[in-house]
């Protein structure tokens, strides 16, 4: 049994599904209701229609003159979510508290509307629009209290994955979907740091990162094209004839240094004088970026290592377990998350089988567009880890792989092995799928490195050259 103190050391945070845990404060991230909608996982979709039946609960309510105004704050109370550890706080994980204050101001800009008291409430996105100061992290707040049932599984699953040990602790509320009740959960097992201090883990794929709040990066990332639209439109106003004016970045800086000395203090004093600025830099879920000027992920991952970790790992039934747990972690890092909730020797519904590696399946390289354009069904990815040396990859190997598959599913499974694939293989996967419409991908050491000197080059289209080998498997 190990602590988050022994994860941490012995992971990179792009290799595990869930948010890299930090044991001295916040993590400078928010739960995105949209994201959970589109998770690959289904547990999450469910989040967004709790969320419509909780509020127009009690709307209904409101508007019917059960409950008042002081009774309706009281269940629009959405504080921060105990050891989840997403949001600004600097240091520690408890922010300042403002669940009443919104309360207030979500009742007024919502429930008390007109027009959503008569249709109730559609859309998530009125309460951001309408509800003043919301913002990621108190949208992260409201979305992180329904989700908390949903998060503590996810937790407990991800504690037996990578035998973490856990203490009891207790979280204050959590809803009761048949009461629309808050209800405490008093004893809950979390994992902890050395500390004591426990966490809920979060998946990374239903995250994104808040903006950072700095001079620079709001000047560069937000501001100057605001001021560099507001003066194009002031000259064109001016104007009567003629093309749009044009406005440089350089001149904005200029007029800005101008009237207020330095680039920095008149960016302060922008800020200052119209807060509405920053809202809607907290509120814009893309910041405002030049369109000509094309943007790349920027990563610092040490692709190489993966090569060298490989080649250490010895072949042989003794270092099975090392090879899966090797896969899961190299096939989380190459698609960046979009493989959750990897798991190692999962076992199946009914107990019969056991998954060396399985991931619910999110990703859109070109690989698996080609799989979604072929409606082959890849929602759940399986991973057949035979960690053979010279042991020919033989049709019991491929046999077993179509065994997990669901019956005429049109299912994928990735068979991956040390040796390298040749044309024998390539039949046998072709017999397999015309007898049984099972796609069983072989890969071997040499497709894994090919995938891993492509990905430290591209985070896009790395996997393109296994398209060839999955539409000769399909053209049998």
């Amino acid at each position: 049994m190990v602590t988050l103190d022994q994860l941490v050391q012995n992971y990179k945070p792009h290799e595990l599904d869930f948010v890299f845990p930090n044991s001295s404060g916040d993590t400078r991230l928010y739960l995105d209701l949209y994201l959970f909608y589109h998770s690959p996982e289904p547990r999450w979709h469910s989040i967004q229609s709790l969320i419509f039946t909780y509020f127009n609960h009690y709307l209904d309510k409101y508007r019917s003159g059960e409950i008042n105004a002081d009774q309706l704050e009281r269940h629009l109370m959405f504080p921060e979510v105990p050891y989840i550890a997403l949001g600004f706080c600097k240091t520690g994980i408890h922010g300042q508290g403002g669940a009443e204050d919104r309360a207030r101001v979500i009742r007024q800009s919502i429930f008390d509307n007109e027009e959503i008291q008569e249709v109730g409430l559609t859309e998530i996105a009125e309460m951001s629009i309408q509800v003043p100061n919301m913002g990621p992290d108190g949208m992260s707040d409201l979305v992180g209290n329904f989700a908390i049932h949903h998060l503590i599984q996810y937790t407990h699953e991800q504690c037996k994955e990578f035998d973490l040990s856990t203490a009891t602790y207790s979280v204050g509320r959590a809803l009761n979907p048949e009461t629309m009740l808050w209800e405490p959960v008093p004893k809950v097992d979390l994992p902890f740091f050395e500390t004591g201090e426990p966490r809920i883990l979060v998946p990374r794929h239903i995250t994104k990162r808040i903006p950072v709040f700095s001079t620079t990066g709001f000047f560069e990332n937000y501001l100057r094209y605001v001021l560099k639209g507001e003066k194009e439109d002031q000259l064109n106003a001016i104007q009567t004839i003629g093309k749009r004016p044009r406005v440089t970045f350089k001149q904005v800086k200029e007029e800005l240094k101008s009237m207020h000395g330095t680039v920095g203090r008149g960016t302060r004093k922008e800020a200052e004088s119209r807060s509405e600025l920053i809202e809607s830099y907290v509120d814009k879920t893309t910041i405002y970026r030049d369109p000509l000027k094309p943007t790349r992920k920027k990563e610092d991952i040490d692709w190489g290592s993966y090569i060298d970790e490989l080649a250490q790992i010895p072949t042989g039934q003794r270092s099975a377990r090392a090879y899966a747990e090797y896969l899961k972690k190299l096939f989380t890092a190459l698609y960046d998350g979009r493989l959750a909730n990897g798991k190692t020797e999962k076992r199946s519904v009914d107990n019969i089988f056991r998954y060396d590696v399985s991931f619910s399946n999110g990703a859109e390289t070109p690989l698996f567009r080609v799989i979604n354009n072929q409606r082959l069904r890849a929602g759940v990815l399986l991973v057949e880890a035979k960690n053979y040396d010279k042991t020919e990859l033989a049709n019991d190997a491929f046999n077993q792989a179509r065994g997990y598959t669901i019956q005429d599913g049109r299912e994928l499974i990735f068979l991956v092995t040390r040796p390298d694939i040749d044309e024998m293989h390539i039949q046998r996967a072709q017999r397999h799928f015309l007898a049984q419409k099972a796609v069983i991908l072989p890969l071997g050491d040499s497709d894994l490195r090919q995938l891993i000197e492509k990905r430290k080059n591209d985070h896009l289209d790395f996997d393109e050259f296994l398209t060839e080998r999955l539409l000769a498997i399909l053209s049998a």
